[in-house]
C-alpha cells in the first residue's frame, strides 16, 4: 500500500486443523525443560493434575499424548513501512531517498499451542528467528 509518501506492506501466514507433536517437549523424565519438583504429578493423593505419576524407571510400553498439541497459528511474517524522503531533496540530484524499517517473524497473533513450542519447527529447542532492519535506499 502506498499513501502519499508513505508505503506499507505486510505478509500474513497461518495453518491450522493439523497435530504437532512436540516429543521434546512434555516427556516428564526431560529434566532440563523443567523442575521435576515444579510439576504437579499424579499422586494417588493428588489425582487431579495435569502429569502422570513421576517415575523414570518406566518401561515406556505406553504413550501419553502430553506432547501432542494443537498446531494452529497466525503469524505476521513481514512487514515493512517506509517513507519517502525525495521531496525534500528536490534541489539535490538524487532520484529516490527512503528511509525503511523491516521485521520479519516479529509476533504470532494466535498460537493454540503453549509459549515454549514453536507450531512451525515443534522438535527443536530453537524458535525461528526474528529480525528488525532499518535502512536507507538512495537513487542517484
Amino acid at each position: 500500500m502506498k499513501y502519499k509518501n508513505i508505503d506499507f506492506s505486510f505478509n500474513i501466514v497461518g495453518q491450522f486443523g493439523h497435530l504437532i507433536t512436540a516429543s521434546n517437549y512434555t516427556q516428564e523424565w526431560n529434566a532440563d525443560k523443567m523442575m521435576i519438583d515444579a510439576v504437579d504429578w499424579w499422586t494417588p493423593l493428588n489425582p487431579t493434575n495435569d502429569w502422570p505419576r513421576a517415575h523414570t524407571a518406566q518401561s515406556h510400553k505406553f504413550n501419553g499424548t502430553l506432547s501432542i498439541f494443537n498446531g494452529d497459528f497466525i503469524k505476521m511474517q513481514n512487514i515493512s513501512l517506509g517513507y519517502d524522503l525525495s521531496s525534500f531533496f528536490s534541489k539535490v540530484d538524487l532520484k529516490k531517498l527512503r528511509i525503511y524499517f523491516q521485521a520479519s517473524n516479529p509476533f504470532y497473533f494466535y498460537k493454540s499451542c503453549p509459549p515454549d513450542v514453536n507450531p512451525e519447527q515443534p522438535n527443536t529447542m530453537y524458535t525461528i528467528p526474528s529480525s528488525y532492519v532499518m535502512g536507507i535506499n538512495l537513487n542517484f
